[in-house]
């Protein structure tokens, strides 16, 4: 175990908080980017067919 002080702990915390804040907001935008090019993959398909 390390020894935390009681600076490091809430430092810590904050940038465990930051990071899942971080990724979550990555992974929402790639999968905006990723339903609008389906969206439009789709609209061509249906236009040409």
């Amino acid at each position: 175990m390390k020894h935390w002080s009681p600076y490091t702990v809430p430092l810590y915390i904050k940038k465990k908080v930051m990071n899942k804040t971080f990724f979550r907001f990555f992974f929402s935008f790639i999968a905006v980017i990723g339903g609008v090019m389906l969206f439009i993959i789709a609209l061509g398909v249906s236009v040409n067919s």
